[in-house]
């Protein structure tokens, strides 16, 4: 029904000038650092939760009997530990090592 019509050279240089040189790409190595250091946080801060809480009961909006929920001994220390370590290696690394 509809054909499409080839772009000129000129038109898809142009897109891709336009592509490579727009505001949001360039800030896609800083998202991923953010995230990674947002989930190395994350991990930190649930490992020093899980220190001070034994177990917990989740109980269904709906009603019913509850679930009991209790964490390893060793889970607090590994949350607490790989979150340290993805927080202080992006703290660590130079501004200039992610290229796009």
């Amino acid at each position: 029904m509809f054909s499409r019509l080839p772009m000129s050279q000129r038109a898809v240089e142009k897109h891709v000038a336009a592509v490579q040189h727009h505001p949001l790409r360039s800030l896609g190595s800083v998202m991923w650092k953010s995230m990674f250091l947002a989930v190395g946080i994350f991990a930190a801060v649930v490992g020093i939760e899980l220190l001070f809480v034994d177990s917990a009961v989740i109980v269904p909006l709906a009603g019913g009997s509850g679930r009991l929920i209790s964490a390893p001994e060793w889970a607090p220390w590994l949350l607490i530990s790989v979150g340290a370590i993805t927080i202080l290696n992006l703290c660590t690394l130079p501004r200039g090592l992610i290229r796009e």
